[in-house]
């Protein structure tokens, strides 16, 4: 490839990521649109955009870059290769070049790389994969052989704490099966403090939080549109069922995780704006760099302020506030406090009262 201009095959940036779509559906000869490969990128329909300014949503500036650079490299590489529809408010753009894909060698190269570079990163990362996750997905191949070996003598340098180490784990490979071959399946299931279940589930994702692995789909029955099972609670071998699969509509998880923390949504869970006082130097600091959801936003710095004798800093999320959410911010204690809304304030009140009963603190006369 022609170092300088044409090396938007060769990394898995974002913007790398927008030039080998906006590429492929140039060659595909259709006319394209910036809002239709940012639908496509976000796994949305184009009529997202009817309700959301397309220059505002998340990755804009990378599509407007890619788009820069995959149009001057098929300009370049064979002139007069791109029209457009003259419009400045929705112009289109379709590729017309005698060359059916100018850029074949340097995407091969690239593959043949990428390639290269994927085994490197499978050997490195079974230090952050679940026991067995690894060896299941590379039973009897030479990676599995070179890497387990490379771990006996202590030669990888990442990992992963052992949270990993978790009651089921190793039915993640079947179910990422199940999911993959689009599978209905059947297990017993008991949650804590009740009685044991038989499930019929459509398998759908799988989920990783806080070091506890869940499986979400739909239930037989139920009239949730997804239900989440905790991998630690099943307590029978899993089966494929005879009921016919029901997969997952485009793009749903990305919307079903976008406003929660974890895995679980509320009954009648709305989104809100939570403000939260940060009550020491080090968690506001940890706040800004290990934040609990991507709304976080910083309203103000850690500092002193003339409504408290104490120094503080305010944060913000914009989300669902579920259990999961309410247990990040109890796990620091004294050093968050939530200003508003009042009734998340209030509940979080109520479970401190709870815990100084518990220790044999008096909180009210």
């Amino acid at each position: 490839m022609n170092s300088g201009y044409y090396s938007f095959f060769e990394n898995g940036s974002c913007v790398a990521q927008l030039c080998v779509q906006i590429y492929e559906s140039f060659i595909s000869r259709n006319w394209i649109t910036y809002a239709g490969e940012m639908a496509k990128h976000l796994c949305v329909d184009e009529s997202y955009f009817v309700r959301n300014t397309l220059s505002k949503v998340e990755h804009y500036s990378e599509l407007k870059k890619a788009f820069a650079i995959v149009l001057k490299a098929l300009r370049d590489k064979v002139p007069g290769s791109i029209e457009d529809n003259g419009k400045k408010k929705g112009i289109a753009y379709r590729y017309v070049g005698a060359i059916e894909d100018p850029f074949a060698d340097e995407r091969s190269m690239s593959r043949k790389q990428t390639i290269t570079d994927y085994i490197r990163f499978c050997k490195g990362t079974i230090g952050l994969l679940p026991p067995g996750w690894f060896s299941t997905f590379f039973d009897g191949t030479q990676i599995l052989g070179e890497t387990l070996k490379e771990e006996r003598e202590g030669k990888l340098f990442i990992g992963a704490s052992n949270e990993q180490i978790l009651k089921n784990i190793d039915l993640l490979p079947q179910l990422y099966d199940y999911i993959d071959e689009e599978m209905s399946i059947s297990f017993d299931y008991c949650q804590f403090g009740k009685h044991q279940e038989h499930i019929i589930l459509h398998p759908q994702y799988l989920k990783e939080y806080n070091g506890r692995w869940f499986v979400l789909g739909i239930k037989e029955g139920s009239e949730r549109a997804v239900d989440v099972y905790a991998l630690d609670r099943i307590v029978s071998q899993i089966e494929p069922s005879e009921v016919k699969y029901i997969p997952a509509t485009s793009g749903f998880f990305k919307s079903y995780f976008n406003n929660i923390v974890g895995v679980t949504h509320e009954p009648d869970g709305n989104i809100q704006h939570i403000v939260i006082k940060t009550r020491s130097s080090y968690v506001h600091g940890l706040m800004v760099t290990k934040p609990f959801h991507k709304s976080f936003s910083e309203l103000s710095t850690y500092s002193s302020h003339e409504d408290d004798k104490y120094p503080y800093g305010l944060i913000s999320y914009d989300l669902e506030p579920n259990r999961e959410f309410i247990g990040k911010v109890l796990t620091f204690g004294p050093d968050l406090e939530v200003i508003s809304p009042s009734s998340l304030r209030e509940e979080i009140q109520i479970k401190v009262e709870h815990l100084a009963w518990r220790y044999g603190i008096r909180t009210k006369k």
